[in-house]
């Protein structure tokens, strides 16, 4: 049955003379941003780490990749056709990336590859024919989601980083000339099984798990060849002119000397932030720390403002609350102050480590709404994140709540009453972003009919803010990862710098 339009359902409540029932929503809940403050976060990390994300961490995979569309590009020439439709080249490098994966999973079930979950089925299957209506949904179910080249997990890196390069035709790729070498060497320890139909048809081809199960050392996750590691540092380096990246990978190196070697990702994350830590980088590195530590307090500020919707949203789980209301509760436990500055003041020699801030803060998360530690830390946070002045380093829409906006506002009010501070933080930072991106992209959706979402956790109802019906109160906010495990991962694959401390 169609949906019924704006028009329709007009038309019935003109005609209805009373009250009526109405059917119970099935609309799903969610949204990972409801402040719409996240995307500041992803550009800052763009001046340090970028092109990569938080899952492309494993040097075996890009060369699969890259070594998937080398390989179809040498079938494609084997048939003598002087076409090959895009979709069955396409259909060859899935095949490759699911048996890769497939491979690794009889290995390790615990495999840190995406797609883990997805293809655990494949752990059981004695054969499975790459072909047919079955192998089709699979492709299409994993294009944006699991699969080794999608969006969201290692497509961007592999091209950023120069494994594979576009061709003229938009959904086929090659290999880079740069990466041949590794190619080769991951090539020679299939040379048993490199005329395998798997490897040299287009089309279905049926595979058996003793075979899978055979090439599962050649294809080893945690065993790159010496080839494949000097291809993944000459990433690294900037031969593709990632200039930012070499940088970053110089100072990581820099801060494990500096460590004598034994280190591990949280200290690489403080250290970098400078002060407190006696880490110093060479100082044409100088920028690139100042720009960890603004990703550092971004992240602060965030986590704070989404750390105070959460608590409201179990406040108003029980009943509506009106916001003065809630600001009363909220500074009843994180203690109140005469002014705003008193209540956001640091003392100018209090060295902060700002991860570990961001670290006890999401233990607090952790702890529930309830926690009597809870608000004292979001007090605390907010006051550091706010307490420095920084430039504003990359296009920040005001509508995102760039730092530099919200220390204009917070200067405004600085002479203000710590409660009138927090009804602004409340209505505006939080309450206000919430409803005006969720709205937003809602309405987005229904434009475009794409996801179907209640974004709305709190909304205005009589007697003030009430939880949305259907809404988690106990959906816990967590810092976005920064992609520091990804490059210091990768960095101790190629060799770069030592194994990470326990």
């Amino acid at each position: 049955m169609p949906q019924p339009t704006l028009v329709d359902l007009i038309e019935n409540a003109a005609g209805s003379n009373e009250p009526r029932s109405a059917a119970e929503l099935k609309i799903a809940t969610g949204g990972v941003d409801p402040l719409g403050l996240r995307q500041i976060n992803f550009q800052l990390m763009d001046l340090v780490l970028p092109g990569l994300n938080n899952v492309a961490r494993h040097i075996r995979p890009y060369t699969v990749i890259a070594w998937a569309w080398r390989r179809a590009a040498h079938c494609a020439r084997a048939t003598g056709r002087a076409v090959i439709p895009d979709t069955e080249i396409v259909d060859f490098v899935d095949r490759v990336e699911v048996l890769f994966t497939w491979s690794q999973l009889l290995r390790d079930a615990g495999a840190d590859l995406p797609g883990r979950d997805f293809l655990s089925h494949l752990k059981n299957r004695e054969r499975f024919a790459f072909g047919g209506t079955a192998w089709k949904k699979m492709c299409t179910a994993r294009r944006y989601s699991t699969a080794l080249s999608a969006p969201v997990n290692y497509g961007p890196a592999v091209k950023f980083l120069g494994w594979i390069e576009p061709t003229d035709k938009r959904r086929i790729f090659k290999s880079s000339d740069r990466v041949q070498a590794a190619l080769d060497a991951f090539e020679k320890g299939l040379r048993k099984d490199i005329h395998h139909p798997a490897f040299n048809r287009f089309g279905p081809v049926e595979v058996t798990q003793d075979e899978v199960l055979r090439w599962s050392d050649v294809w080893d996750l945690t065993d790159p060849t010496d080839e494949e590691k000097a291809a993944m540092r000459a990433s690294l380096d900037g031969v593709e002119g990632n200039s930012a990246l070499s940088r970053a990978s110089r100072c990581i190196a820099e801060q494990v000397e500096f460590r004598k070697g034994k280190t591990g990702v949280a200290e690489i994350r403080s250290d970098l932030c400078g002060v407190p830590s006696a880490f110093l980088p060479s100082p044409e590195l100088a920028d690139l720390s100042a720009h960890w530590r603004n990703i550092q307090l971004r992240q602060l500020f965030r986590l704070s403002l989404e750390a105070i919707l959460y608590w409201a949203s179990a406040m108003t789980s029980e009943r509506p609350y009106e916001t003065s209301e809630l600001v009363r509760a909220f500074l009843a436990k994180a203690g109140s102050a005469r002014t705003a500055s008193k209540w956001l003041h640091i003392d100018a020699d209090d060295e902060v480590d700002i991860p570990e801030l961001l670290e006890t803060l999401q233990a607090c998360l952790y702890q529930g709404p309830e926690s009597g530690k809870l608000a004292v830390q979001i007090r605390r946070s907010l006051a550091v994140s706010l307490f420095e002045k920084c430039e504003d380093v990359v296009t920040q829409n005001r509508e995102r709540l760039p730092l530099s906006r919200a220390r204009e506002e917070m200067e405004a009010l600085s002479s203000q009453s710590s409660s009138v501070f927090l009804e602004h933080v409340f209505n505006s930072w939080v309450f206000g972003q919430h409803v005006y991106w969720a709205i937003g992209r809602g309405l987005g959706d229904a434009r475009s009919r794409g996801k179907t979402i209640l974004r709305l956790r709190v909304v205005p109802d009589e007697g003030g803010w009430t939880l949305a019906p259907g809404a988690n109160a106990r959906s816990v906010p967590r810092a976005t990862p920064d992609r520091l495990e990804t490059a210091v991962c990768l960095m101790q694959e190629a060799g770069m710098i030592g194994a990470k401390s326990q």
